[in-house]
């Protein structure tokens, strides 16, 4: 019910009474414009930023007409999966080939286990080769699963507004602006040889400050949780590349990291300080988190009682120490669950406890991980520490 009443004050606020508007209704429609204004500028000025195609593919929505013929049968390996091929005939029926109908081959592998049947709607790739694009090559790409990933996102959407009202909106609306920035501040800029490390800094504090006080209230709390989250951040990503620079370790040995060194001969992207970049996205989720407690738990407590600078900082250390070891479990555990199929190949082939530790990619994750963790325990004692500062100065 908060919801619709604090929508209906948007709305009257903006088309009848505009001078009466909050400083906090006016700040969440500036970040709304913000986001307007950052995409499409990105979108200008990064226009050209491209990798030169050699062929045009299209991927278009369409639908098996029938299996023509098939040969099918369990792999000797994994007797979960099928080895064989299909003989399809297929309809597109969106984009540039729409209704056209093409016979193609479906060749189904252990990696590449897709099976196609009548009816079925799947995602269809068409390569256009030859001069003019006449001659096209097409194949099954993969099924068609953007639909559920489309109504997962309308339930999580739902969840938090139903149940945070006019909070989760704004954390919403904190989410897109989080997301805006990432994709088309933070990513464009890397593409053009920018210094990962200082711009990432930038990124993430600018993330920090506007996420925050979308969150929170432009108060003494907010104020300390901006600073305390700053701090933990910056610690992380300095532990993350300190360390990832002694064990020599690169982003290469990441996900995709491969196809990436195929993108830095066609752009200026500085590799180097790659892992310190994903340190501090990965990080700041947590650390926020683990911030704004701290510092709403400090102010909570020198609002009931008159306490010093000393005391208020103990009793928040004291609070700061039960979540510390639960947010520190949930950024391992995260870690560990992106890792899991590397943790499965390391038991799987047996591999030695030398073999392990010095391996890059396990050496990669695991610097990750203890950094991250390492800034969120370090937010807590400066977050107390920055919160008993401005609430004991507050009389």
């Amino acid at each position: 019910m908060s919801l619709i009443l604090y929508i209906k004050e948007v709305t009257a606020a903006i088309l009848f009474k505009e001078k009466q508007m909050s400083s906090k209704m006016k700040f969440n429609l500036g970040v709304v414009a913000g986001i307007i204004l950052i995409i499409l500028t990105s979108v200008y000025i990064n226009r050209d930023i491209r990798v030169e195609k050699h062929f045009n593919y299209h991927y278009s929505e369409g639908i098996v007409l029938k299996v023509a013929e098939e040969r099918i049968e369990p792999h000797d390996l994994y007797p979960t999966r099928s080895i064989g091929r299909q003989e399809l005939q297929i309809k597109i029926l969106k984009g540039k080939y729409k209704d056209r109908i093409f016979d193609i081959t479906n060749f189904i592998s252990a990696e590449r286990n897709i099976i196609a049947s009548p009816g079925m709607k799947a995602i269809f790739t068409i390569r256009e080769t030859g001069e003019g694009g006449e001659d096209l090559g097409v194949w099954l790409y993969n099924y068609k699963s953007s639909r559920w990933i489309y109504i997962l996102t309308g339930i999580f959407l739902g969840t938090i507004l139903i149940f945070s009202g006019r909070k989760g909106l704004e954390s919403i609306l904190a989410l897109i602006f989080t997301s805006t920035v990432i994709f088309f501040v933070l990513i464009p800029l890397l593409f053009t040889g920018r210094d990962p490390i200082l711009y990432s800094i930038l990124v993430t504090l600018f993330i920090t400050c506007i996420s925050l006080l979308l969150i929170g209230e432009f108060d003494r709390k907010t104020l300390a949780a901006i600073l305390g989250t700053m701090s933990g951040i910056i610690i992380a990503g300095v532990m993350a590349y300190s360390f990832g620079r002694l064990a020599r370790l690169s982003n290469t040995y990441l996900e995709y990291g491969d196809q990436l060194l195929y993108l830095s001969g066609k752009f200026p992207i500085k590799f180097d300080g790659l892992i310190f970049t994903g340190i501090l996205i990965a990080s700041l989720g947590a650390v926020m988190d683990v911030a704004m407690s701290i510092a709403s738990s400090a102010f909570e407590l020198s609002e009931t009682s008159r306490m010093s600078y000393r005391d208020l900082f103990i009793r928040s250390m004291n609070i700061g120490r039960d979540i510390m070891g639960t947010m520190t479990n949930t950024l391992i555990l995260a870690f560990t669950g992106g890792a899991l199929n590397l943790l499965l190949m390391i038991w799987g082939f047996r591999m030695t406890y030398t073999q392990v530790m010095n391996m890059p990619v396990f050496a990669t994750e695991v610097v990750q991980a203890l950094s991250g963790s390492i800034g969120i325990v370090l937010t807590v004692p400066f977050t107390a520490a920055i919160s008993a500062y401005i609430y004991s100065r507050k009389r």
